[in-house]
């Protein structure tokens, strides 16, 4: 049941709550039509099963209520709220039907999480991929913001990969497994003649990981891609090996979307976008040899960072109300 709440003026800012549920960390926001955010908060995520991420994201959007309700949120009244909420989980996801398809991480399966938080929150739950709402988000308030033509690809690299298709600021995803690029078989720069994920050369772990494997001691446990590319800066030439493996991996999917959407422009998020040029670079330069016969797609560095999908999140909570978004 949704919760009915007083009409408000037609030309009244609107906002919306978007939340972001990951392995670690769930983030929750308060956002403005114009991508302005007046709230931000994370908590952990629970570790102890289903049922207790559950309520954690119940809890959440509690959360977000009581902000608004004590003024925590400045400028934000709570009439003003639209009755939606958005939210991004990772795994597989059947956007459609609200239904959380597949996390190994999170262990469900089959879940109907929008229906079970509508009943459980009384408002409206537009359940959504969470780098799917990344891409949302980049394409309408982030790195293409100021541009005419909303279309383009959005490739999140983090701990693995996906890679949105949008047109005119929507996702193109007619199947739930859509931009599961990272699980494409990819030649094994280790082992000659055999492949493996895409992802187990071009994410960021797998970075880290490799370099570790290729040269110990070169950078310790906890490090992450920074510590590769800054490895590579330094002269040092098996750290380069890697990003050049990882680059290569990175641009095999590009290039093949390129050939069958276009060369649209590129937009680069995760956790690899902190190595800036010393990444875009060499990635735009790889897709170009891929598509010789092509305009080269521009490449761009993601700016909303961490939150870009609790705010996507909140896109998707706007348009399902009817809501327009502006920048």
């Amino acid at each position: 049941m949704t919760v009915k709440r007083p009409a408000t003026n037609l030309h009244e800012k609107r906002y919306a709550f978007g939340v972001d549920l990951g392995g670690t960390n769930i983030k929750m926001v308060i956002v403005g039509q114009d991508g302005q955010v007046r709230h931000r908060r994370q908590i952990r995520t629970p570790d102890t099963g289903v049922d207790d991420i559950i309520s954690a994201l119940e809890r959440a959007v509690a959360e977000l209520s009581a902000t608004v309700s004590d003024g925590g949120a400045e400028g934000v009244d709570a009439d003003a709220v639209i009755d939606t909420v958005g939210l991004a989980v990772p795994g597989i996801v059947n956007e459609t039907d609200g239904i959380a398809e597949y996390s190994v991480n999170l262990g469900w399966r089959d879940l109907p999480l929008a229906e079970i938080l509508t009943d459980r929150t009384g408002r409206g739950v537009s359940l959504g991929h969470d780098v799917r709402s990344g891409g949302v988000a980049e394409f309408t308030w982030g790195a293409l913001r100021d541009r005419p033509l909303k279309s383009g690809y959005y490739l999140a690299v983090g701990t693995g990969i996906a890679m949105v298709t949008l047109i005119d600021g929507h996702v193109l995803a007619p199947h739930p497994w859509a931009g599961e690029v990272g699980m494409a078989p990819f030649p094994d720069p280790d082992r000659p003649g055999r492949t493996v994920r895409m992802e187990q050369i071009g994410s960021a772990a797998a970075m880290a990981r490799r370099l570790r494997d290729l040269k110990p001691g070169i950078i310790g446990n906890e490090a992450g891609s920074r510590e590769v590319f800054d490895a590579a800066a330094a002269g040092d030439e098996t750290a380069r090996a890697v990003i050049g493996d990882a680059v290569a991996a990175l641009a095999d999917p590009v290039a093949d979307a390129c050939h069958l959407l276009g060369p649209l422009p590129v937009v680069v998020g995760g956790g690899v976008v902190q190595a800036g040029r010393d990444l875009i670079g060499p990635l735009e330069e790889a897709i170009r040899e891929r598509t010789p016969s092509l305009s080269a797609p521009e490449v761009i560095a993601a700016e909303l960072g961490t939150w870009s999908q609790a705010m996507g999140a909140a896109v998707r909570a706007f348009r399902r109300a009817g809501t327009d978004v502006t920048v």
